[in-house]
């Protein structure tokens, strides 16, 4: 019988080289095939001895039906793998990496990380934005915070300076016994009032909206009254009109005021720009007393060029009540019911000074 190895080796095998075969299912005849019809037949479902990395896999078996390759190593540490190749991957011999769709693993079982991102499924929303946080929203009656960019932007709310109800606190007209203190909001839903009233022996006048004078109401005793008259506050409130007033003080119903001087100071040569333009003089005076029963604001020391003081006394020597304003008149700077003429100031912002002394006696 002839000894295989003796025979010589060709150089390069060929397509069309035969070899001989027992065929087993042929009594074990002797056969021929070529080395093409060999390749076919180990490519359509058997193969014997698969090469990877130096490491030799023995038992390959590849099924056509179900897409199934199996491999098997008796020892070793390429365990038996069978995996689904479906049509769309290949086991190389440089790498021993099986490919299945969704993951990647070689024959020892370790894995591999893909270098390619077009080989993921991106089922899960996949992003290359590492670390980045990509969208953010905040509600808020001032807007939305947006991110654009890994940046942050927060609209101004309410209460710093953006969009939100203003409010301003004044004081009203005295009322009866009553000044009450205003809170409006600039959008006009929100108003509140609080009522400060007189209690025994107590006098409040509303001064101004932003000044309310409690004094104690003695009827022994005078008291001191004091405003500031700044800008356009006197242009403003007299033009030409005998009802135009300033109320100083307010008196209770059941009391008589008596003014017992007055102190004017006019700031012309310091505060302001333009002097003041009066055609009259003006009186402090219970409300619908006649001249005789006020201190007067002279219109020359009102239209002084420079600063200016002026001191004046009640002079009248008595008279009927109702010439002397009435029960309940309240202390006004402004025009006498008669003994004078109603005073226009067209023009003027300088700081005018007014200090009463006055008392208020129950009637």
């Amino acid at each position: 019988m002839a000894i295989i190895y003796s025979y010589p080796q060709i150089g390069e095998l060929a397509t069309g080289d035969t070899i001989a075969i027992s065929d087993a299912s042929n009594g074990n005849k002797t056969k021929s095939v070529t080395i093409g019809q060999l390749d076919s037949y180990i490519n359509t479902g058997q193969a014997t001895i698969i090469q990877v990395d130096d490491r030799v896999v023995t038992g390959a078996s590849f099924n056509t039906s179900n897409g199934l390759l199996t491999l098997t190593r008796n020892g070793g540490d390429i365990p038996s793998v069978t995996t689904n190749l479906d049509g769309r991957y290949a086991l190389t011999s440089s790498l021993a990496t099986v490919a299945t769709t969704g993951a990647y693993s070689d024959l020892t079982g370790k894995p591999t990380i893909p270098t390619n991102n077009n080989e993921l499924t991106n089922g899960a929303g996949y992003t290359t934005n590492l670390g980045i946080v990509q969208s953010l929203t905040t509600n808020g009656s001032s807007g939305a915070s947006t991110l654009t960019n890994g940046v942050l932007n927060i609209p101004q709310y309410s209460g710093g300076g953006g969009s939100g109800d203003t409010y301003d606190l004044n004081a009203g007209a005295k009322s009866g016994n009553s000044v009450p203190l205003n809170l409006t909001s600039g959008s006009g839903g929100d108003n509140s009032v609080v009522n400060l009233t007189e209690g025994n022996n107590i006098t409040l006048t509303q001064t101004s909206a932003t000044e309310i004078t409690i004094d104690s109401a003695s009827t022994t005793e005078s008291r001191l009254y004091k405003r500031t008259f700044t800008g356009s506050e006197l242009v403003n409130a007299f033009n030409g009109n005998l009802s135009d007033k300033i109320v100083l003080v307010s008196v209770p119903a059941g009391k008589i005021a008596i003014v017992e001087n007055a102190l004017f100071i006019i700031k012309a040569g310091s505060t302001g720009t333009t002097n003041y333009n009066s055609n009259n003089t003006l009186y402090v005076l219970p409300e619908g007393a006649i001249s005789v029963w006020g201190a007067r604001l002279l219109t020359s020391a009102l239209n002084a060029g420079v600063d200016y003081v002026f001191y004046s006394t009640e002079t009248g020597a008595g008279s009927g009540i109702s010439q002397y304003g009435g029960v309940g008149a309240d202390i006004i700077l402004g025009p006498p019911s008669s003994g004078g003429g109603a005073a226009n100031i067209s023009q003027g912002d300088r700081d005018v000074i007014v200090s009463v002394a006055y008392r208020i006696i129950d009637f």
